[in-house]
């Protein structure tokens, strides 16, 4: 039975217990996406690679590859993002986003793009000031716009879905299963086309817009009223559910408010 050994670096999204000592990790890198890997032993006191597998942390893996398993021969940490765990906002929306990488990526598929954001991502809540609530589901809800355009599904937010034509304020409605806006002129021509969809703000389109084109730090200076911020959460989380591959077990909202150690293992 013949074996690969190969090393990569990247991070850990998500974890689990395996049989009596052992650890399951979902470990993520630019260069291979992501993969589910074996640490054998991880789970008992004195073992020597966990340590480097727990925090989040840039981590470089020794793999041995067999028959389509990985199990991790060695790792080294080659640096820390241990500042996200100093204050709880930062920590829960760490977490948040590792697990939402986690629900829009496949074993296996590309996923530099979805990589590099998350460390810019990680990054910018290195150094980021302490957030309110509201301001981290808005800026969680940022996130989640990004991640879904580099995975493929990114709403349209500029022009309508079905005659391409600009946007007018006021004069558009929402698809969250189509994905982006839709003018009030091809709804009234083609109502059998557009069941199912809802008015938004304006206000709520151009908070959209800025989420996935202004840099993090420009959203943190943006103005956003309770009304707007909450059907702006409503609408990210509808697009979640339309198109993520995977559904989150609770709303972007909600994943800043909640322990970490209740939704993620």
């Amino acid at each position: 039975m013949s074996s690969t050994l190969f090393s990569t670096t990247g991070v850990v999204l998500a974890r689990a217990s395996y049989r009596e000592d052992d650890r399951l990790y979902v470990f993520f890198s630019s260069e291979l996406g992501k993969l589910r890997v074996i640490a054998r032993g991880a789970r008992k006191p004195k073992a020597k690679i966990a340590p480097h597998l727990e925090s989040y942390a840039l981590v470089r893996v020794l793999l041995v590859e067999t028959r389509g398993f990985y199990t991790v021969a060695g790792a080294d940490t080659e640096a820390s993002f241990h500042h996200l765990f100093t204050r709880d906002d930062s920590a829960h929306l760490a977490f948040a986003s590792a697990h939402l990488v986690d629900l829009v990526t496949r074993e296996g598929d590309p996923a530099s793009p979805v990589y590099h954001e998350l460390m810019h991502w990680w990054k910018f809540l290195e150094t980021t000031p302490a957030l309110s609530v509201r301001r981290s589901g808005v800026m969680l809800g940022a996130f989640s716009l990004r991640l879904a355009g580099h995975a493929g599904y990114l709403p349209e937010l500029n022009r309508c879905l079905h005659c391409r034509t600009p946007i007018r304020p006021s004069y558009f409605e929402w698809s969250s299963t189509r994905g982006g806006v839709v003018c009030l002129d091809c709804l009234e021509r083609h109502q059998e086309m557009w069941l199912r969809t809802q008015a938004l703000k304006n206000e709520t389109l151009k908070l959209l817009r800025m989420s996935h084109h202004y840099p993090y730090e420009a959203l943190l200076q943006t103005s956003v009223s309770a009304d707007v911020c909450e059907e702006f959460h409503q609408t990210v989380d509808a697009l979640i559910l339309a198109h993520f591959p995977v559904i989150p077990v609770v709303p972007i909202q909600a994943m800043c408010q909640v322990d970490p150690a209740g939704f993620f293992r």
